[in-house]
């Protein structure tokens, strides 16, 4: 395939997958990319691979109705996302959750960069943080416990395989919720988890005792 249709090819792989993006690759590097993905319910998880290229989610193309959240996990690489008036770069490690619904530019500096992207219901987030723009573009770093989420599902992606179907949809759904708890701490200071169902104040010591 030729330059652009390898671009044009990204583009229609990307809207597809998730939304419509004006994607410009950088440097004169040919396009190159993959995606690994699965759903589960309401959530959707994926691996992307890609060269150095630039996001942009313009008004016009938000006219397509895709009205999600979606939650970005870098694995390798680094992205500068502006959204919201904020301007935040992700480091391997870092995640933050960005609204389809709202325009926002990315820039992936590095070739061979490499994200989890996990797709998540509005309501599922918005019931533990509230409804608004609060708490899109908030980067979570390792202070924040991002690393430690970022190494769950980067586990869970290679031992996938190898769950069945139930616990594959419990774990995502898990994850989603460690996320979400994660960034509550981050902007209120909460620190429950539905998940677990433990009050997480308590210490480390005294907690890990009661289920040895």
């Amino acid at each position: 395939m030729s330059p652009a249709d390898r671009t044009s090819a990204w583009r229609r792989t990307i809207k597809d997958n998730y939304f419509g993006l004006d994607i410009t690759f950088k440097h004169g590097r040919k396009p190159a990319g993959s995606i690994a993905y699965a759903r589960f319910g309401e959530i959707d998880i994926s691996a992307i691979e890609s060269v150095a290229q630039h996001h942009a989610r313009t008004p016009s193309l938000i006219a397509d109705n895709a009205d999600r959240l979606f939650a970005m996990i870098q694995l390798r690489g680094r992205v500068t996302v502006q959204q919201n008036g904020r301007e935040r770069t992700l480091h391997p490690g870092s995640l933050a959750i960005y609204d389809s619904a709202v325009p926002y530019e990315a820039d992936f500096t590095d070739d061979e960069h490499q994200i989890f992207c996990i797709q998540i219901p509005r309501q599922r987030v918005d019931a533990v943080l509230g409804a608004g723009p609060h708490y899109t573009n908030v980067v979570l770093d390792e202070e924040r416990g991002s690393t430690v989420i970022a190494a769950y599902f980067r586990d869970f992606a290679r031992r996938f395989e190898n769950l069945s179907l139930d616990h594959r949809a419990q774990m995502t759904a898990c994850g989603v919720e460690f996320m979400i708890d994660a960034l509550a701490g981050k902007l209120f200071g909460l620190r429950t988890s539905p998940c677990i169902g433990a009050d997480l104040t308590t210490s480390w010591t005294s907690w890990s005792s009661k289920i040895v």
